[in-house]
């Protein structure tokens, strides 16, 4: 949602919107499992509820920036390698 509302196109997405995208979807995440073992009747410390409620978006903004640093080396592939073939094409030529 945070995507979304960001209001960018979805191919063109900075380090810091994938790291909060991440954050808010673990956190958003940690939320629900919580409650739903409120609601069945596995009630947890409120020292885990802490944990879970800090923790969970740190790991998600953890795999949101290294997410955002494979996407950058996959780019930075991909595009050597289009130059290496255009460079190969001119030769050939």
């Amino acid at each position: 949602m945070y995507l979304r509302e960001s209001k960018t196109s979805l191919y063109d997405l900075s380090r810091r919107q994938l790291v909060m995208a991440g954050a808010l979807g673990n956190l958003g995440m940690a939320v629900a499992g919580l409650l739903v073992f409120q609601i069945f009747g596995l009630a947890q410390p409120a020292y885990l509820w802490a944990l879970a409620l800090i923790g969970n978006p740190l790991v998600g903004a953890g795999g949101g920036f290294f997410g955002a640093i494979v996407v950058e080396r996959v780019k930075g592939l991909q595009t050597r390698r289009v130059l290496e073939a255009t460079a190969s094409m001119k030769v050939r030529a």
